[in-house]
């Protein structure tokens, strides 16, 4: 089907051209055809001897005659076949008599189109053994032929997905380190901060698959970006959660979202004493038909906090951001910092635009 091959067009190829011509010779008949099937109809890459484009289903011989366990189907005489006497191009004019049919199958076996030969005469002898081999390596060649369109497509998609995320992450780099210039009250700080950012950058990556363009999971993302202070604080920090699977550019963001908190936790909160503790959660809702994401992270037992102006710098703006279509309160509690976010898990705002 044309879904299944979809960078094949009817645009004639010398590859599939000449299939069809050595089948011809091969089986010495005036026509050969290569068709694929769609729905509706059955559509021709290739034809010797008898030039047609598409044709309907319902006027196919070969959607007619080839059932899905066919490994070759003749038909020594069309007129004198119930299944075949009556279907146009028999009946009506050219009135085809022989016919043969090799499937051409998906990896899954499905049948997606045929090599077809045909002749105006019938053939009470069918085809010889030699023929029939040399049919089934034509159809081969077909299916390599498919295979190499396949995955020569499969490549094209991800060099543009390569050069999509490298953008992106550039993009996210020089977002980062204008923005920690900007904030920063000095430069060995800013030099510290910069580095620390791009080190949970690279741990997202990491976790998240990027390079495989796979989904992260929101819990791979929390325990590698927590990883460096969990080591320090192992029994002071909880991560609760089930597995939600993020987008490769939020989960980025989640991932310095979190590096933001864990850094101004062990900075100024529950994790800058020896008593303090960092409790990190979330869970999914299903509302109005979108699957909302809620999350917490609640500092219990550091010193008494307060708002200093770096909560309000870069980190603060992007751990907001990124929620930016949903709410996210920061709650300067006696006990502890309190975060609480709640958005719809596809509306999360990846870097650098919630920076």
């Amino acid at each position: 089907m044309r879904s299944a091959w979809p960078t094949l067009t009817q645009q004639p190829e010398q590859a599939f051209d000449d299939i069809v011509a050595v089948a011809a010779e091969l089986c010495h008949v005036p026509i050969a055809l290569l068709g694929f099937f769609t729905d509706e109809s059955q559509w021709f890459k290739a034809w010797h001897g008898f030039e047609v484009t598409e044709i309907r289903v319902a006027d196919s011989l070969c959607a007619h005659l080839v059932d899905e366990a066919d490994e070759l189907v003749v038909v020594r005489d069309l007129a004198a076949d119930t299944r075949s006497q009556t279907k146009p191009w028999v009946a009506d004019p050219p009135h085809f008599r022989f016919y043969v049919a090799l499937p051409l199958r998906s990896g899954t076996g499905q049948v997606i189109g045929t090599l077809c030969l045909t002749d105006y005469a019938p053939r009470p002898h069918g085809l010889t053994s030699r023929q029939a081999d040399g049919l089934r390596a034509l159809g081969r060649q077909v299916t390599l032929q498919l295979e190499l369109r396949r995955q020569l497509q499969e490549q094209t998609l991800l060099r543009l997905e390569t050069q999509h995320r490298l953008k992106n992450t550039w993009a996210v780099v020089q977002g980062l380190a204008v923005q920690t210039l900007r904030t920063a009250n000095d430069l060995n700080g800013a030099k510290q901060a910069l580095l620390d950012r791009l080190a949970a950058l690279g741990r997202a990556h990491d976790a998240a698959n990027v390079d495989s363009g796979a989904e992260g999971s929101l819990r791979s993302i929390a325990e590698a970006v927590l990883a460096p202070y969990k080591s320090a604080h192992s029994s002071r920090i909880q991560i609760e959660g089930p597995d939600l699977e993020l987008s490769t550019d939020v989960a980025q963001s989640f991932a310095l979202a979190l590096h933001e908190l864990a850094t101004n936790a062990l900075k100024y909160g529950a994790l800058s004493n020896s008593d303090g503790a960092v409790a990190i959660s979330w869970s999914s809702t299903e509302s109005a038909g979108q699957r909302r994401l809620r999350f917490t992270w609640e500092e219990r037992n550091g010193p008494p906090p307060s708002q200093p102006q770096e909560r309000r710098g870069f980190g603060t703006r992007m751990i907001e951001g990124i929620f930016g279509r949903g709410t996210a309160t920061f709650d300067f509690k006696r006990s502890g910092l309190v975060f609480r976010a709640e958005a719809p898990l596809k509306q999360l705002v990846p870097l650098p635009a919630c920076s």
